[in-house]
């Protein structure tokens, strides 16, 4: 019971340094829940079991070759887990040899915070890290009520931008400010209509005489999050002291290059304020509230090819903002392309054929070659001069040579329509536009027919 005392249900150790784990003590702690030892009718598992500043040390096969647990049993039988600061083992849990209870990796709930790696696949667990967390079960989030409404909002999940990176005093020279000592600092702002501010720079403070200024420079996470940041706040203070905390900031500055250069000349029209405390500027976010706006990979340069976007897609081509792969989009409402109008269903489009007189020989008129599939929804007929006497018809059709679509003449009649109608036409058929049957027997011809086909994408 080193460090700590042990009960039925409650384990602690605590500041404990184990010293040359063996060959055969594969882990730190071994659980054995059966078969038993003659005479033993029941074993106890592991519940609410705390490990606080525990390492291992000078293990004879190396930190990897040991777990935190070992099940020796047919059932796991360890719950409840909490480890800070436990370092130098390889895995949470191992299971003894020819032990069927690790054939399914059973989950084992822990929460581990600033420990090495602990997790694998087990499942069930939580890591906190130096570098991320390691969650191992569904990550389900909520407010409490009073934060819903929030002004500015909470957010569900964000990418959090970074504070301004590599802030540093370049030099001075000839301007507007007043003799003191300029103590600065520089926060970004991200891409919300009301933007957020991120956490500040470093403070610099600086030394000048009357009529002077002071140039700067900053960097955008080291240049890897250019075009991130909307514009960045620049805060000041001024004293005759040493050093003081920015209290105010001059007007906002607009997005830049990287590094960002600034030249502090004046203080006009400069107003109070403080150092940022918490960071509202994100790359993206999702909000809760039902009347906020949610953004993925939101930027001062939204309309480039940066920050690109996969649907079952790992990688879009070259200028390619949302590449989906597989499966359709669907915008029950319409979508917009650029500031144009909305549409809500496939492109239409139509064609047209010009027939001078409907007397002429059957033949095709007119042909195109469709590079897609297209769907016939309607096909008009117009006659300059309806026939008149006509004995026999004329009849006039579009067809892949096939399937056609067709109007006949009547006496008497110039304006044709075929109603509503869906007729599929492969990629690459000929579309031809059709004198099927020629007018006879006319005392005047139908002439002058200008034919409309109507069609959609499919």
């Amino acid at each position: 019971q080193p460090g700590g005392g042990v009960g039925e249900n409650s384990f602690y150790f605590t500041n404990w340094i184990n010293e040359a784990l063996t060959a055969t003590d594969t882990a730190l702690i071994i659980h054995d829940s059966g078969p038993n030892a003659p005479g033993v009718s029941s074993t106890a598992s592991l519940n609410n079991i705390s490990l606080h500043n525990v390492n291992n040390s000078d293990p004879v096969n190396g930190p990897a070759a040991y777990g935190v647990f070992q099940e020796l049993g047919t059932t796991l039988n360890i719950t409840s887990v909490d480890l800070n600061e436990v370092n130098s083992f390889g895995g949470m849990l191992t299971c003894g040899p020819n032990n069927t209870v690790c054939n399914d990796r059973p989950p084992l709930s822990a929460t581990s915070t600033s420990s090495s790696s602990l997790g694998g696949t087990w499942g069930g667990g939580t890591l906190v890290g130096g570098s991320a967390f390691h969650v191992e079960l569904p990550i389900l989030s909520k407010l409490a009520y009073s934060q819903y409404g929030a002004n500015p909002p909470f957010p569900a999940w964000a990418q959090v931008l970074p504070a301004p990176s590599s802030f540093q005093v370049t030099g001075t020279g000839a301007g507007s400010l007043a003799a003191a000592t300029y103590c600065m600092a520089v926060e970004g702002k991200d891409a919300q209509v009301t933007p957020g501010l991120t956490l500040p720079s470093n403070t610099l403070c600086q030394s000048v005489g009357a009529s002077s200024s002071i140039n700067l420079q900053w960097q955008q996470a080291a240049g890897n999050l250019n075009q991130a940041y909307s514009g960045f706040r620049f805060l000041y203070c001024s004293t005759g002291g040493s050093s003081c905390v920015p209290n105010n900031y001059v007007p906002d500055l607009g997005a830049s290059g990287n590094p960002v250069s600034y030249t502090f000349t004046s203080t006009a029209g400069s107003t109070a304020s403080f150092l940022n405390t918490i960071s509202s500027a994100y790359l993206s976010w999702f909000y809760w509230d039902r009347a906020t706006k949610s953004c993925l990979f939101c930027t001062a340069a939204a309309g480039s090819s940066l920050w690109q976007l996969g649907i079952g897609e790992a990688n879009p081509g070259v200028g390619v903002k949302l590449a989906v792969s597989g499966g359709t989009l669907q915008g029950e409402g319409g979508i917009q392309a650029g500031a144009d109008v909305a549409f809500n269903a496939s492109p239409r489009a139509s064609y047209n054929a010009f027939l001078p007189n409907l007397t002429s020989a059957a033949a095709t008129y007119q042909r195109i070659t469709l590079d897609k599939p297209v769907t016939v929804t309607r096909l008009q007929l117009v006659l300059g001069t309806a026939g008149v006497g006509c004995t026999t018809q004329s009849t006039v059709s579009v067809t892949d040579g096939t399937t056609p679509v067709t109007l006949t003449t009547v006496n008497g009649t110039a304006i044709y329509d075929s109603g509503a109608v869906s007729q599929n036409y492969a990629a690459a058929a000929n579309l031809d536009v059709k004198i099927v049957t020629a007018a006879a027997g006319c005392t005047t011809a139908p002439q002058n027919a200008n034919l409309t086909v109507q069609y959609r994408m499919q």
